[in-house]
């Protein structure tokens, strides 16, 4: 199973228990900094691609932040921010499996 990585979402929608698994699509970031970044950068009204896209640029690697469908069991918030109107959290998640459009991967493969 990996761990550590960070799903961005709005504030409630991630609401089962940390043992509960859970299947969405959402934004996947590897690091808190990323996620935080992502976050800052939508606040300030930047489109989610264009906020994507500058962490991974940043990054010097197109994969460190972007839409994934995973199956996830939940771990903790890190932190909550206004973005639209709307509550955002970057919670920590831990990646059981991975849908790549023709089936699902096992954590490590993701």
């Amino acid at each position: 199973m990996r761990t550590t990585n960070l799903a961005v979402a709005r504030a409630g929608e991630i609401t089962s228990s940390l043992e509960e698994p859970i299947v969405g699509v959402g934004m996947v970031c590897n690091t808190p900094e990323q996620a935080q970044r992502y976050l800052d950068l939508r606040a300030t009204g930047v489109s989610a691609d264009d906020a994507m896209k500058r962490i991974n640029d940043g990054a010097h690697d197109a994969h460190v932040c972007g839409v994934a469908a995973i199956a996830f069991k939940r771990d903790k918030m890190l932190h909550a921010h206004a973005v639209e109107n709307k509550l955002l959290e970057v919670v920590q998640i831990n990646v059981l499996d991975g849908f790549d459009g023709s089936g699902w991967s096992k954590g490590d493969a993701i």
